[in-house]
C-alpha cells in the first residue's frame, strides 16, 4: 500500500505537491548501522546531504514508514525528532498489530494516530481491483477471480491487497494465454515474491534460481530440524544453516546475512518471539517443501510411504506433480497407494456384480419430495443474484468455515493416519485426483483412461461409504432443515444431495481444461448405454459445464431426455439453478435458455404440471422483482 501511495504522489506531484519518502524499518532493525535520516533521504533522491536537508525543510513531505515496531525505540526516537522539527510533514505508518506491537495507545511526535485496519478482501473487492487495474474480458475476469479464490484457499494465502495485487499482476502477465496449471501460476507468484526481474537486472551474484534452491533446502531444514519449534528457527541457526549451504559451493560468495536480509525485505519471513523466524505463509512453505522433493527422492518416497503423514503432504504432492509433469513413476506410486487404501471399499461394493446406479437408488429415500423444494429455489432465484448478494452469501459461508487470516501461518504437520473412514478415503482420493490432473505430459493413453475411470468410480463409492456412516439419504430430513429458502440453503442443498456433492468434489480434483477431451469421450461412451450410466452422465455433463459453461451449454438439452432416475433429475435441476443464481458472466440469452431448460425439466418430472402456470409464475416473480 505504501509503495502505491509513493507512486501516486510522484505521478501526480503537480496535483498534491507532496514529496514521498518510503522508509522500511525492518531493514534498520536488523542493521548494525544507525539510521541517518538525511543521509538516507539524499540516497533516495540521488542528491547530497545538504540539498536533501534543504529540500526537507522547504517542501511538504509524506513519510511512508513500513514495518513500524514499538520496541525499536532508537529509530522511532530519531524519526520523531525529525518530524517535530517540520510542521509540514505528514506520516503514514504500516505495522502488524499483535500483543507485542499494539498501536491502540501509541502516539507519534505527540500526535494521535488515526488507526485503519486491513481486513480480508472479499470476492467483490477482488472484482473491483481487477476492473480498476486491468482490461480483462468479462469471462476472463470471472476466471481470474475464481482462480484467485481457489488458490488462496488451497495454499492458505491471506486475502489482502498485497497478495491479491501480486496474483493480478501474474494473471495480467499471462493475459494472452489460457489459464494453465495452477502450479504455473504459483511459480509466477514466487517469481514476483522474490523479485526475479530485479535480481536479473541488478546482475546479482546470487541469482533467482540460487534463492529458489536455497529456500527449498531451508524449508526442509525447518521441517526436519525445527519440528519441536513449530517450524521456527533462531536467527543464529538460520545464518549457520545458510553458511553451511554456501560452503558446499565455493562459487557462491555472499554473506549469509545479506541473503537473510533480502528474504526478509521481500516479506517471505515471519518473526515470532524475539529471535525466531519461519516462512510468512504456509502455502509458500509447502511450495518449497514440494520443490525440495524434486532434489531428494528419498524424502519424497518417505512422505509417500508414511501411513501417518501421507495425507498431511497433500498440497506438496499436488505441487510436485506440477513441477514434474511427465513423472509417470510418481503418478503410479500415488495410484498404487490409493488402490491399496480403497481395496476394502472395492470389495464391499463390487462393481463386477452390481452397478453404481443400482447402489445409488438403494441408498436414496423419497427423492420425489425434493422437487417442491427445488421449485421454490427456481422461483426465488430465477433472475439470478446480484454480485453484492453473492458476496454476502459467500462471506457468511466463510464465517461458518472459520476462514480467517490466522490460517495463513505455517502449520505443523500432524498425524493423520490412513483409515477406512469416509473422510480419510476422500482425502486420499483427492491426492490422486490432483496429482493426476497436474501430471499432464505422459504418453500412456491406457494408463490415463484407467486412472480417470478409477477416480470417477471410487468417488461414487466414497459417497456410498459416506451414506453408510451417516445413514441413508432421507430427503425428508434435508427438507426439514430448510426454513427460509435463502440462497445459502441452495448451496447447502447442493452439498447434501449425493450426486451434486460427488460432482463438486470431482470438479475440485479433475476440473481442468486439460481433461476436457477425456471427459467428452467418456460422456459419449456413457450416452451409448444411458440407462445404466445415469450417475456418470450427470457427473460428466456438469464437469464440462463447470470447466466452460458457455462452450458446453448445448449439451444440457441432450442430457435431460436421457435422465430417468429421480435423484439424478433433481440434481440436474439443482446445478442449473446454481448457474442461474451464481454465474455473473451469463448473457440475457444464456439466462433465458437456462430458465427454459429448468422449465423443461419440471415438465418431464411431473406430467401434471401446466406450462402456462409455470410461465405465469415466473412472469409474476419477475414483475415483483422489478417493482
Amino acid at each position: 500500500m505504501l509503495k502505491k501511495i509513493e507512486l501516486e504522489l510522484l505521478k501526480d506531484f503537480s496535483v498534491y505537491n507532496k514529496i514521498p519518502f518510503y522508509i522500511d524499518l525492518k531493514y534498520w532493525s536488523n542493521s548494525i548501522n544507525d539510521f541517518n535520516f538525511f543521509k538516507e533521504l539524499s540516497k533516495y533522491y540521488f542528491t547530497n546531504t545538504n540539498a536533501a536537508t534543504k529540500l526537507f525543510y522547504e517542501k511538504d513531505f509524506v513519510l511512508l514508514i513500513d514495518n513500524f515496531h514499538l520496541e525499536d525505540n532508537k529509530t522511532k526516537d530519531t524519526l520523531e525528532k525529525i518530524v517535530s522539527e517540520n510542521d509540514n510533514v505528514r506520516v503514514i505508518i504500516c505495522s502488524i498489530s499483535s500483543s507485542l506491537n499494539s498501536l491502540d495507545a501509541a502516539r507519534f511526535d505527540g500526535r494521535d494516530l488515526k488507526k485503519l485496519y486491513f481486513h480480508r478482501l472479499r470476492k467483490i473487492h477482488i472484482k473491483e481491483l481487477t476492473k480498476r487495474n486491468y482490461s480483462f474480458t468479462e469471462e476472463k475476469e470471472s476466471q481470474v477471480v475464481e482462480k484467485i479464490n481457489s488458490i488462496f484457499k488451497k495454499l492458505s494465502i491471506p486475502f489482502n491487497y498485497w497478495t491479491v495485487s501480486i496474483f493480478l499482476w501474474v494473471f495480467n502477465k499471462d493475459a494472452n494465454n489460457k489459464l494453465h496449471n495452477d502450479v504455473d501460476l504459483i511459480n509466477l507468484y514466487v517469481e514476483k515474491l522474490l523479485e526475479k526481474e530485479q535480481l536479473t537486472v541488478s546482475a546479482s551474484s546470487f541469482t533467482f534460481n540460487n534463492y529458489k534452491k536455497l529456500l527449498a533446502h531451508f524449508a526442509y531444514f525447518l521441517l526436519k530440524e525445527n519440528h519441536n519449534n513449530s517450524y521456527y528457527a533462531k536467527y543464529s541457526d538460520i545464518i549457520e544453516f545458510i553458511q553451511r549451504y554456501l560452503d558446499k559451493n565455493p562459487r557462491l560468495r555472499i554473506d549469509p546475512r545479506d541473503i537473510f536480509n533480502y528474504l526478509d525485505s521481500k516479506s517471505l519471513l515471519r518473526k515470532k518471539d524475539p529471535d525466531y523466524y519461519s516462512f510468512r505463509l504456509n502455502g509458500v512453505f509447502e511450495y518449497f517443501v514440494a520443490y525440495y522433493m524434486t532434489f531428494d527422492e528419498v524424502f519424497l518416497n518417505e512422505a509417500i510411504e508414511d501411513e501417518n503423514f501421507y495425507l498431511s503432504f497433500s498440497n506438496e504432492f499436488e505441487l510436485f506433480a506440477g513441477f514434474k509433469r511427465d513423472n509417470v513413476e510418481f503418478l503410479n506410486k500415488i495410484y498404487v497407494k490409493t488402490k491399496k487404501h480403497f481395496s476394502y471399499l472395492n470389495q464391499e461394493y463390487n462393481l463386477m456384480s452390481t452397478s453404481i446406479d443400482t447402489i445409488l437408488i438403494s441408498k436414496i429415500v423419497e427423492a420425489d419430495k425434493l422437487g417442491k423444494l427445488i421449485e421454490k429455489y427456481s422461483k426465488k432465484f430465477q433472475d439470478g443474484l446480484t454480485e453484492i448478494q453473492q458476496d454476502e452469501i459467500e462471506e457468511q459461508i466463510n464465517k461458518e468455515m472459520k476462514l480467517d487470516e490466522n490460517h495463513s501461518e505455517v502449520k505443523i504437520k500432524k498425524i493423520n493416519s490412513l483409515n477406512e473412514s469416509s473422510n480419510s478415503l476422500e482425502e486420499s482420493l483427492t491426492i490422486l485426483g490432483k496429482v493426476f490432473r497436474n501430471i499432464d505430459d505422459i504418453n500412456d493413453s491406457d494408463l490415463v483412461y484407467e486412472i480417470f475411470d478409477y477416480i470417477i468410480d471410487n468417488a461414487c463409492l466414497w459417497s456410498f461409504k459416506l451414506l453408510d456412516e451417516f445413514g441413508e439419504m432421507d430427503i425428508s430430513e434435508i427438507i426439514k432443515t430448510d426454513s427460509k429458502g435463502e440462497a445459502q440453503g441452495l448451496l447447502k442443498l447442493i452439498s447434501n444431495v449425493i450426486p451434486t456433492l460427488v460432482q463438486v468434489r470431482l470438479y475440485d480434483m479433475l476440473g481442468h481444461i486439460n481433461l476436457e477431451g477425456i471427459i467428452l469421450e467418456r460422456l459419449d461412451k456413457s450416452k451409448s448405454d444411458s440407462k445404466n450410466n445415469q450417475f456418470k452422465l450427470f457427473i460428466y455433463t456438469f464437469l464440462l459445464l463447470d470447466i466452460n459453461y458457455l462452450q458446453h451449454k448445448n449439451i444440457v438439452e441432450d442430457m435431460i431426455s436421457l435422465i430417468k432416475i429421480p435423484i439424478i433429475k433433481y440434481s440436474f435441476l439443482l446445478k442449473l439453478n446454481y448457474y442461474l443464481s451464481f454465474k455473473n458472466n451469463l448473457s440475457n440469452n444464456d439466462k433465458k435458455e437456462l430458465k427454459n431448460n429448468i422449465q423443461s425439466q419440471y415438465l418431464k418430472f411431473n406430467n401434471k404440471t401446466d406450462v402456462g402456470e409455470i410461465q405465469k409464475g415466473m412472469a409474476n416473480k419477475s414483475k415483483i422483482n422489478k417493482e
